[in-house]
């Protein structure tokens, strides 16, 4: 699409047409970045409220017209093409506003840029603001930003928004320093605390309000564990500060945002979608970071809600009249993805007696298999979303054949590219260290995880010789620190362990795997220092769906896979490692320990009814 055209007889427009030297690939990142773009330009931060007006989000300024109030058009785009918004204002010097930006290759080269804003005024004080020029100024501006980009993305400058307004921090200089100078001190710093703290103090508002593990993790060369326990160590130092965002699973919108995992709300509503749901840690619960206010306090709101880059995930989002059909320019790769289909202005003046509700599919799109490599026509009747014949190579079709407005939605389902889950979150080593007794007040949906649990048979005669003197030592000395760290390098975290008895968890069976290995060689080294070496650990992994659990030590993990493993423990001898076997591959422990040996059995366990599968290995 070459043009996004906006025109009204009763509106204002102005426009701008420029050249940038980078790739339309390359520049869409940040121009579609309308949250940072708005910040840039100093448009006015704002609120969503939770309810709807003629079925539209209802939103109003937290500064520049303070309290003025606006219906939000939900932004149409195409994802590296074009993005639109629109405002209708309830109150202030306008009737509306809106601006819209396209982005295509350039015959000479890079990039072509098309932007216009329109203005509609209200009264005598909205034709003084167009008349004094505001919207020349904004495009103005916005040109200038798009130039700034540019300049980042060729390398010649190191910000791509400079003129964004910075948050002063000078006053808190001393505490800023002694903080990052207390997390240099754990062992979770990771090296970034003096860069977190630059950050802090340097970074535009819009860059620090939503702080994202992995993206943190590409900006300073970190692993994604690294960068996660760099920001847990940031909070426990007073740098940073958690917070739990949950997600509405069908807009991805955030509909509830907590400090504390303990504040989640087991279920919630999205007004937006008229949608109640369940929390779930491994699905709709985001763990994101934001400097503490003690450091830098950011002010409320966002300068956009719902532009292109706040869900990077949809690749195009677009209002299609009854019976209308649009097609795309757009070379769609393989992968999975979901179309939602909403109906707009359901239950408002405009569309009083609809009926029609929220449809959505979920598919998978294979060109290797397909006789026709085109992507299938998306087509929405009134009750269901139908796949129909392949669109031709390089497009994609949408087709709303109901009665009334929809409101179409193409995202890909692999939406938690760069968002760190609170199940990801809370597995970790130094989640467990650091708050591990902020848990659920419930138990709480987090995913399938992998649980090692273990006996240690030759500590149990230490233990016992301890209890006869009166005194409890550390049945192994330094035992619990290095399992531990190893609990850590394989990106999971020891849930419980005291005596003879330990439990750990991993998101990845693999992880599992390899914490068990390296259980086996700490076994080994601590046998070659003993006059009587003998064979003390009995180990039983097991993986399945789980759940997050209070205790009264904080954090712990229940559910069939969780109480499997220590069902299957009581039944492992000296020595013994049991694998559950429709979890974890011969070929996988063979290659993690060459030296074992690998039996399958079946064992009947107790309060089974069925008996399990698992590998043996001595």
């Amino acid at each position: 699409m070459s043009s996004v055209a906006i025109s009204s007889n009763e509106s204002i427009t102005e426009s701008w047409d420029f050249r940038l030297s980078q790739s339309p690939l390359s520049l869409w990142p940040l121009l579609a970045d309308t949250n940072r773009i708005n910040e840039a330009l100093d448009l006015p931060r704002y609120a969503l409220a939770q309810d709807k007006v003629g079925g539209l989000p209802r939103a109003h300024s937290l500064s520049g017209f303070r309290g003025q109030e606006w219906l939000e058009i939900p932004h149409e785009w195409v994802a590296g093409q074009w993005w639109r918004f629109e405002r209708r204002y309830l109150s202030g010097p306008l009737y509306t506003f809106s601006a819209a930006m396209a982005l295509s290759q350039s015959e000479a080269g890079g990039s072509r840029v098309r932007f216009a804003v329109q203005g509609e005024p209200n009264g005598v004080l909205g034709r003084t603001l167009i008349s004094s020029g505001y919207l020349r100024r904004l495009g103005d501006a916005f040109h200038e930003a798009a130039e700034d980009i540019d300049a980042f993305v060729s390398g010649r400058r190191p910000l791509p928004f400079p003129r964004a307004r910075k948050g002063g921090v000078r006053e808190v200089q001393v505490e800023l320093d002694g903080r990052a100078a207390q997390m240099e001190k754990t062992p979770y710093d990771n090296g970034v605390a003096a860069q977190l703290a630059s950050m802090i103090a340097k970074a535009p508002d819009s860059d620090l309000g939503e702080i994202r593990a992995r993206r943190l993790a590409r900006a300073l060369d970190l692993s994604e564990r690294e960068a996660a326990e760099a920001c847990l160590a940031a909070c426990d130092a007073g740098l940073l500060e958690t917070s739990f965002s949950l997600l509405c699973p069908r807009c991805r919108r955030q509909v509830a945002r907590v400090e504390r995992l303990a504040d989640l709300p087991k279920s919630a509503h999205c007004a937006i979608d008229a949608f109640d749901f369940e929390s779930d840690l491994a699905v709709n619960v985001e763990a994101l970071f934001r400097p503490a206010p003690i450091v830098r306090k950011l002010p409320e709101g966002a300068h956009c809600h719902s532009g292109p880059m706040a869900m990077p995930h949809v690749l195009t989002q677009q209002r299609l009249e009854p019976g209308e059909q649009r097609a795309i320019a757009y070379d769609i790769t393989d992968g999975a993805y979901r179309v939602r289909a909403e109906p707009v202005d359901a239950g408002s003046a405009a569309n009083p007696n609809s009926t029609a509700s929220v449809l959505e599919l979920n598919f998978d799109f294979d060109r290797r298999h397909a006789v026709d490599p085109g992507f299938p026509i998306v087509e929405v009747t009134g009750s269901e979303i139908r796949l129909g014949q392949p669109a031709p190579a390089g497009s994609v079709i949408l087709e709303n054949q109901s009665a009334d407005p929809m409101r179409l939605v193409l995202e890909r389902r692999a939406w938690r590219a760069d968002a760190l889950t609170a199940a990801e979150t809370i597995i970790l080593q130094a989640y467990r260290d650091l708050k591990g007794r902020d848990a659920p007040r419930w138990p709480m949906r987090s995913g399938r995880a992998a649980f090692v649990a273990w006996f240690d048979h030759g500590a149990l005669g230490i233990i016992d010789q301890a209890e006869a003197r009166g005194a409890l030592p550390d049945p192994r000395p330094g035992w619990a620190r290095k399992i531990a760290q190893l609990a850590r390098s394989c990106n999971g975290g020891v849930v419980r362990q005291g005596g003879s008895f330990g439990l750990a968890a991993f998101l990845d069976p693999r992880s599992a795997a390899r914490f068990t290995a390296g259980i086996r060689d700490l076994e080994q080294q601590m046998q070659a220092s003993e006059a009587e070496p003998t064979a003390r650990l009995a180990m039983a992994i097991t993986g399945g769906r789980a759940f997050a659990v209070p205790s009264a030590q904080g954090l712990d993990f229940s559910g069939s896979s969780a109480a499997l493993a220590e069902t299957v423990l009581r039944s492992t001898e000296r020595g013994e490692m049991l694998f559950q076997s429709n979890v974890f591959r011969s070929e996988m422990l063979t290659r993690l320990m060459p030296l074992a040996r690998i039996d399958e059995v079946e064992l009947n366990l107790p309060g089974l009814e069925k008996p399990v599968r698992l590998l043996r290995l001595r």
